[in-house]
C-alpha cells in the first residue's frame, strides 16, 4: 500500500490487515511542488528534477519489485485515477500506459498545469505534477502494470483497532452487503442460492478469467444484492438496484469495484446492457461480460425461489461459447426457466456468448 503525502511518501507491505513492515520515505508533492516547481519557468524541467529526487529519496525501494499487489491510499493516486478517466486513459485503475500519457502532457507542454487539466480538482493543481513525478518513480522502483486506487484513510484503520489487537479485523464487504440487505428487505434465502449456482458456475470456469480470485468476489457480492431495488419498485428492479448501489456509502468497496456491482445488477435480467460496457478498458468489459453471464444464468436457474428446484449444473468454456449441462429432465419440468434460457440464447449472442444448454 502506498500513500504520497505533503512531505512524506508511506509504504506498507503485509498480508491482511496486519503490516509485515513499513517505510517512510521523505518526499512528497508538496515539498517537491515547494523545490522543484514553484520558480520554474520550464515545466519539463521542472518535472524533471522533481522525479530525480523522488528517485534519490526512493532508493530503499530497490529489489522489492515482482509478485505484489499495490493499491494507492492517497489525494495524488485519486487525482491522477480521475484525470486519466476524464481523457479516456484509464476507467478502473492507474496504469502504466495512463501514467505515461500523463507524464508526456506535462513535459511535453500539452498541458499548462497552472490553468487546471480535465478532471482535476482545482485544489490539486499547484501540487499535481509533483505528485506524479513521485508515482513515476514508484511504478519504476517497483515494477509496476498497474494500481488500484481505494478510499481507505487513517479513519479506517482506528475502526479496525477498535476490535482489539490480536482479534481478527472485519470483512468489511460483507458487513457492508448485510447491512444493505438489511436495509433493503433483501430475500437473503434466494440471493444464497443465487450465489451458489453463480459460483459453482464460476469455479466450473476460472479460467475464463487472468485473476479469478477478485472476480469470483466481486460475482458474489453481486448475486447477494441483485434484489435489492426490489424495495424501490417492483417494475425495473434491476435498475433501481444499480442506482442504490451506484450512490450508496459502501464501506470495504473501491469506488471502481461499486460502480462494477451497480453495472452487474443493473444487467442481471432483461436486454443485456452492451452499451454499458463500451467505455470499458478491452480486457475488463470482456471479464465483467462474462461475469454477468453466469449472474444472469444463475437468477433464471433460481427463478424459483425454492431449495427444492435448485439444479446441479455442469459448465463448460471454450473461448466464447459456453456449455451449460443441466440433470436429466430438469428443463422439461420447469418450462418457464427453459423459456427463459431459450431468450438469453438471443441475449447472449448480442454480447459475443455462444450458449449451449441441455437437460
Amino acid at each position: 500500500m502506498i500513500d504520497i503525502g505533503g512531505g512524506s511518501t508511506e509504504l506498507a507491505w503485509g498480508n491482511g490487515p496486519h503490516p509485515l513492515q513499513l517505510l517512510s520515505c521523505k518526499t512528497g508533492c508538496v515539498s517537491l511542488t515547494d523545490a522543484c516547481f514553484r520558480s520554474a519557468v520550464d515545466q519539463e524541467a521542472a518535472y524533471r528534477a522533481a522525479r530525480a529526487r523522488a528517485a534519490a529519496a526512493l532508493a530503499p525501494l530497490a529489489g522489492r519489485s515482482g509478485g505484489v499487489e499495490v493499491i494507492g491510499t492517497s489525494g495524488t493516486v485519486e487525482s491522477v485515477q480521475q484525470v486519466l478517466a476524464a481523457n479516456g486513459w484509464g476507467a478502473e485503475r492507474v496504469t502504466r500506459e495512463g501514467l505515461q500519457s500523463v507524464v508526456e502532457a506535462i513535459t511535453r507542454g500539452r498541458w499548462l498545469v497552472e490553468a487546471g487539466l480535465p478532471g482535476l480538482p482545482p485544489d490539486r493543481v499547484d501540487i499535481f505534477p509533483a505528485g506524479v513525478a513521485v508515482l513515476d518513480v514508484l511504478f519504476e522502483i517497483l515494477g509496476l502494470s498497474s494500481l488500484q486506487w481505494v478510499d481507505a484513510s487513517l479513519q479506517v484503520g482506528l475502526l479496525f483497532d477498535q476490535f482489539g489487537p490480536g482479534d481478527p479485523a472485519p470483512d468489511l464487504q460483507a458487513r457492508t452487503v448485510a447491512l444493505l440487505q438489511s436495509r433493503y428487505g433483501v430475500d437473503v434465502a434466494q440471493a444464497r442460492r443465487v450465489r451458489a449456482t453463480a459460483l459453482a458456475l464460476f469455479d466450473q470456469l476460472s479460467g475464463w478469467w487472468p485473476e479469478p480470485v477478485q472476480w469470483r468476489r466481486l460475482l458474489g457480492w453481486a448475486a447477494e444484492l441483485h434484489e435489492v431495488g426490489l424495495a424501490v419498485a417492483a417494475g425495473h428492479y434491476h435498475r433501481h438496484g444499480a442506482y442504490v448501489l451506484r450512490h450508496s456509502h459502501m464501506r470495504g468497496f473501491s469506488r471502481p469495484e461499486q460502480s462494477q456491482l451497480a453495472l452487474l445488477v443493473r444487467g442481471h435480467r432483461r436486454s443485456f446492457p452492451g452499451l454499458a460496457f463500451a467505455g470499458l478498458e478491452t480486457s475488463t468489459g470482456r471479464e465483467l461480460t462474462r461475469l454477468l453471464v453466469l449472474l444472469r444464468l444463475a437468477v433464471i436457474l433460481e427463478r424459483s425461489h425454492s431449495d427444492a428446484d435448485s439444479p446441479r449444473v455442469e459448465a463448460s468454456a471454450a473461448d466464447d461459447v459456453l456449455l451449460v449441462a443441466l440433470e436429466d429432465g430438469w428443463l422439461a419440468s420447469h418450462p418457464l426457466s427453459r423459456g427463459e434460457l431459450e431468450g438469453e440464447i438471443s441475449q447472449l449472442a448480442s454480447a459475443g456468448i455462444r450458449l449451449r444448454v441441455h437437460g
